[in-house]
C-alpha cells in the first residue's frame, strides 16, 4: 500500500547535521595549521640557508682582500704622527694602537691618484666588527688620521702571528728586543702571517699568508 504522504516523483534529500559541519571545520582547521607550519618551515629553512649563505661569501671575501693585501706588501718603514719611526709590518705593536695587523702596501695595479701610491692599512677588531683601516700618506703629517671600513661583521675573536725565519710562531712583530724593532731599519718582514677569525655563531677558520719575496 502506498503511503499517501509520500508524492508520487519526489526524491528523498538528505541534511548536514551540525556535529557533521563542525567535524568539518575541525578537520579543515587541522589541515590549515599543518599547511602553515610546512610553509612556515620552509621559510625558516630559506632564512638560515641565505644567511648562511651570506655568512660563507663575506668571509671569502674578507680572507680574499686580506691575501690581496698582504700579497702586496711593500718593506718600507713610515713615521707615525709623533715622527717615530714603525716598522714596514706590525703584529700587535705595542704602541697602544688597536690595529692587531699593520703594514705598507703598494698601490692598486692600473689605478690613478691615492689608489695608485703605496698605503699604510691596518685591521682591527671593534665592536664585533673587524674593520680595515687605511691612512692617506705613509708618513703622517701632525694631523693626519686613518679612514675605517667594514670588512667583515659577526666578529668575537682576532689574532694575528708571524713566523720568523726560523720557522717559529711570533705573538709580536717585529719580535722584541731585535734591531729591527725600532728606528729606520725598522723594515724586517717575517716569512709568513697567521691570522685566525672566531665568528660569533662560534665557528674559527685560520689561514696562513706567505708575504711576497720571503
Amino acid at each position: 500500500m502506498r503511503n499517501p504522504f509520500v508524492r508520487s516523483g519526489m526524491k528523498h534529500q538528505q541534511a548536514f547535521t551540525l556535529i557533521e559541519v563542525l567535524a568539518a571545520m575541525v578537520i579543515f582547521a587541522i589541515m590549515a595549521v599543518m599547511s602553515y607550519r610546512a610553509l612556515a618551515g620552509v621559510l625558516d629553512s630559506r632564512e638560515r640557508l641565505e644567511a648562511e649563505a651570506t655568512k660563507w661569501r663575506n668571509l671569502a671575501i674578507f680572507f680574499a682582500r686580506l691575501e690581496q693585501d698582504l700579497g702586496a706588501t711593500l718593506n718600507r718603514p713610515v713615521r707615525s704622527i709623533d715622527d717615530i719611526f714603525q716598522p714596514a709590518l706590525a703584529v700587535n705593536p705595542d704602541t697602544g694602537a688597536e690595529a692587531a695587523l699593520a703594514f705598507t702596501r703598494s698601490g692598486y695595479v692600473g689605478a690613478e691618484g691615492t689608489l695608485a701610491a703605496p698605503q699604510r692599512i691596518a685591521y682591527r677588531l671593534k665592536d664585533n666588527k673587524l674593520e680595515l683601516m687605511v691612512w692617506p700618506h705613509l708618513d703622517m703629517p701632525p694631523r693626519g688620521s686613518a679612514t675605517a671600513y667594514a670588512a667583515l661583521d659577526g666578529v668575537t675573536a682576532f689574532s694575528v702571528r708571524a713566523l720568523d725565519a726560523a720557522g717559529n710562531w711570533q705573538p709580536i712583530w717585529p719580535v722584541p728586543g731585535t734591531a729591527a724593532q725600532g728606528g729606520a731599519t725598522a723594515g724586517a718582514l717575517p716569512n709568513g702571517i697567521e691570522v685566525t677569525v672566531t665568528l660569533e655563531s662560534g665557528e674559527l677558520f685560520a689561514r696562513i699568508f706567505a708575504l711576497r719575496g720571503q
